[in-house]
């Protein structure tokens, strides 16, 4: 009896963490994908194993195939969490990636993993020691503003602490770690207050009807509507925020 052996090139990977925390998630991930396919390994890594117009990649070892370009085929991912406590989202990944070993380094690198954050949905359970802010945002009508994205923004810096999306009711779950349960004065006195001023600011696309790619969101927030208020969080408090955009 014998075997065949099958050699083919990987042509990418994705790695699925916390959107909040950044820990690797574990779950198996529902990935949807026109003419892509994929296996999982034993990390919980998606390899990408064929795409569209990239077939002559996938048996090139020593030499890959200088056409088409690195990073200028767009391939688009839409992602579901089966259990529903991450919300779907969208990644663009760009292939081929770079072949390089000696540049393995880099961002766009066929040796990395690109890293895909998902968010928590609404009634997502999380850290109890986060700052929790569940977020109502809708258009000036009243109707909900879907798959806006959500950032909290320090304003004593304007460090970005957390980012968040809403659903298609327009609720969000914004969660914020590692804010000091007890901060301490350097000094000798008295503890300081554990709240903190932040910026918490919504962008929308009115255009957009499927969940989105937030990473795309942000490269795009210069053109998107937005809005804003400034309020405090603490470690382990739950608020209530509505936003709504102007008309």
């Amino acid at each position: 009896m014998s075997a065949d052996l099958l050699d083919r090139r990987i042509l990418g990977a994705l790695r699925f963490v916390h959107g909040v925390s950044g820990v690797p998630l574990a779950r198996a991930l529902v990935l949807r994908a026109p003419g892509v396919t994929w296996q999982r390994n034993r990390q919980g890594e998606y390899l990408i194993t064929d795409a569209p117009g990239l077939a002559e990649h996938t048996t090139a070892f020593l030499t890959p195939p200088v056409a088409p370009p690195i990073g200028s085929v767009s391939v688009t991912l839409d992602i579901v969490d089966p259990v529903g406590e991450f919300l779907p989202r969208r990644v663009q990944l760009r292939l081929p990636r770079d072949p390089d070993p000696a540049r393995a380094d880099q961002a766009d690198s066929l040796f990395r993993a690109l890293a895909v954050a998902l968010f928590p949905a609404p009634a997502a359970k999380i850290d109890h020691d986060w700052a929790r802010l569940h977020t109502h945002v809708s258009v000036a009508s009243g109707e909900a503003a879907q798959f806006a994205l959500l950032r909290v923004t320090r304003t004593s810096d304007n460090q970005i602490l957390a980012r968040a999306m809403s659903d298609a009711r327009g609720e969000a779950l914004i969660a914020v770690p590692g804010i000091p349960v007890t901060p301490w004065e350097e000094a000798d006195g008295p503890v300081l207050g554990n709240d903190l001023e932040v910026r918490i600011e919504a962008l929308f696309d009115p255009t957009r009807t499927t969940p989105p790619d937030p990473d795309e969101l942000e490269a795009d927030a210069t053109g998107l509507a937005s809005v804003n208020v400034v309020t405090r969080i603490a470690a382990g408090r739950a608020q209530s925020l509505a936003l709504q955009f102007a008309p």
